[in-house]
């Protein structure tokens, strides 16, 4: 039986100025000493939480055979003026003497600088470290060339999807002479009702699009969990040991253990509504994963230097982490004092409304020979006779007319007729004017022409006066005083006196001498606290390369779930930090 526990901590990206500068591959300097040959026996007494044997049996020995990791890359250094501190802080401690001069690095041929929040800071050690383990097991995931029709059936079967299959059909664009012919990705597609599934080599995206989660009072993640579980068991989607984590909101997040530590990445995500009810769900779980063997780990004390000789010079990534109670809700919408004089309005369609939309139509061929495609514009499936159908396949990527009504439930078009719209085509009518009501009657005029439109179905709070901005398709000429707008969203236009100071005035930049640079003083911080030492495995990408040895991001890469030695703490400005140093020993690492 699966077990969980609710994480507390939750890892996500603090919002400060100095997210993602750049990814430095520098040699680690304790890689370059002479390294002895690995003892590859286990000192540790034995796990009883060893992975489980479908993930290729954790009590194998270690052999010589085993493939070097690919080394972990520092992905999380500071650029620019990073948050957290203005003035540059007193060098010294932790960092080696190169970067302890300055925590701005320059990159060759730019202008732009890259900074390292902790060059020179004083790492603190405020827990024991671990003695064990001495061996860990690594996971690999080579991706399959292909999903077959009888897996795609099989996860439909699970999600509870028995209808028809369809892939979704792409534009073809012209390719430049002698460059690689363009593969769209194959992607599955099943439909039922409000409820979506889509399949690729990736994973799984369940939907239901009849649930409206009210996201401003959302159920509690502790009663998220149970159902989730529920969910995630009735239909039998994980089958290794698992523990859940609270990332954003309510959401449940699925994240493997391997030998009782959690991954740093989730495998299944699913969202439960504010009355209980299952939404979404996103599922990429590794199903190739097998054991690549049992690996030699360096100690937690070499860990421990290393990480305190340089995290830009060791290639260490690191993330920020919320404390608990900054990430349970929902992240909130911060309006401005003139948010209540905007307003803006989308057309809508009831249950037998007439309807003209000038889009681009997506198709679905089905996999099933002899069955009828499926056409989509938006939201809305065109219901019409297979041969009308089979025409609109051939329009993919191409702009066209389509008119009709709305069918009982709401997301239908019963087809009356379509078009294909040309190349240049231009909106009748789309620009500033003013809102005139008379009666049931709402014009529209048209400020740059004077010309005047019928708008349909207008918005009953769209008040008589009101300037607005207005897009439009088309004006059709129906026989009444005035042409009648296939409009798509309207505008209020709010004008501020000329006086009134809208945005905040930066204060003026004194200028220093002719020819005097100003001078760039870096983020840098003074101490780091280890509150906790732990084994914890990190996931790494080994994507596929051209006959040029250059990287292909268009293929799936290899996944390797890898040991790590994960420091977590706090700066001195209470920024709560993991760190995390490659545990393997370095003769099993490809450098």
């Amino acid at each position: 039986m699966n077990r969980y526990k609710i994480f507390r901590g939750i890892v996500i990206p603090l919002i400060f100025l100095f997210i993602i500068g750049g990814l430095f591959s520098v040699s680690c300097s304790a890689a370059e000493e002479a390294t002895p040959e690995p003892d590859v026996s286990d000192s540790s007494e034995d796990s009883d939480n060893d992975v489980s044997a479908d993930e290729g049996g954790a009590g194998e020995e270690t052999t010589p055979e085993l493939p070097p990791l690919p080394i972990l890359e520092g992905n999380s250094q500071a650029s620019g003026l990073g948050g957290g501190g203005a003035n540059v802080r007193p060098q010294g401690g932790g960092g080696d003497a190169a970067v302890a001069e300055t925590a701005s690095l320059e990159i060759a041929d730019t202008s732009f600088i890259y900074t390292d929040p902790f060059s020179g800071t004083v790492f603190l050690l405020n827990t024991s470290l671990p003695t064990a383990p001495g061996l860990a097991p690594v996971l690999q995931n080579v991706p399959s060339e292909e999903i077959s029709l009888d897996e795609v059936r099989e996860l439909a079967d699970r999600f509870g999807f028995s209808g028809q299959i369809y892939q979704e059909q792409y534009p073809v664009f012209e390719q430049e002479e002698g460059s690689p012919a363009y593969e769209p990705p194959v992607v599955y597609h099943l439909f039922d009702g409000q409820r979506t599934l889509i399949i690729d080599q990736w994973g799984v995206y369940y939907n239901d699009r009849s649930i409206e989660n009210d996201y401003e009072n959302p159920i509690s993640f502790e009663a998220a969990v149970p159902i989730a579980e529920a969910f995630v068991q009735e239909r039998g989607l994980l089958d290794f040991e698992y523990e859940v984590m609270q990332i954003w909101g309510a959401d449940v997040n699925f994240v493997r253990t391997i030998d009782g530590q959690p991954t740093n990445q989730p495998e299944m995500t699913v969202g439960v509504s504010h009355d209980g009810r299952v939404y979404f769900a996103s599922y990429q779980v590794l199903r190739n994963a097998e054991m690549m063997g049992r690996y030699p780990l360096i100690t937690a004390q070499e860990a421990w230097e290393i990480l305190q000789s340089g995290v830009v010079d060791n290639n260490i990534p690191y993330m920020y982490a919320a404390q608990p109670e900054l990430a349970i809700a929902e992240p909130a919408f911060i309006e401005g004092p003139d948010a209540d004089l905007y307003q803006f309005w989308m057309r809508e369609f009831a249950p037998g409304d007439e309807i003209h939309l000038y889009e681009w139509p997506i198709v679905f061929l089905p996999v099933d020979e002899g069955a009828e495609p499926r056409i989509q514009l938006r939201n809305y499936r065109v219901q019409a006779d297979a041969a009308t159908l089979n025409a609109l396949t051939g329009h993919v990527g191409q702009h066209i007319h389509i008119w009709g009504q709305i069918g009982p439930n709401g997301d239908t078009i019963e087809l009356a007729g379509w078009e294909p719209i040309s190349e240049i085509f231009e909106p009748a009518t789309s620009g500033a004017g003013i809102i005139n009501r008379s009666g049931d009657q709402v014009l529209f005029t048209d400020s740059s022409t004077g010309n005047s439109f019928i708008v349909p179905d207008a918005p009953t709070d769209l008040e008589d006066g009101t300037e607005v901005y207005l897009f439009a398709w088309a004006a059709r000429d129906l026989g009444l005083e005035y042409p009648v707008l296939d409009w798509e969203s309207i505008d209020k236009i709010v004008n501020f006196p000329p006086d009134e100071e809208l945005l905040p005035v930066e204060p003026p930049v004194e200028e220093g001498p002719i020819g005097e640079e100003p001078v760039f003083e870096p983020f840098a911080y003074e101490s780091f606290t280890v509150n906790e030492v732990s084994l914890a495995y990190y996931t790494t990408y080994n994507w596929p390369t051209n006959d040029n040895g250059e990287v292909r991001y268009d293929g799936q890469p290899t996944i390797i779930v890898q040991p790590t030695w994960k420091f977590s703490g706090e700066t001195d400005t209470g920024e709560m930090v993991e760190f995390f140093v490659q545990a393997t020993q370095r003769d099993y690492v490809n450098r």
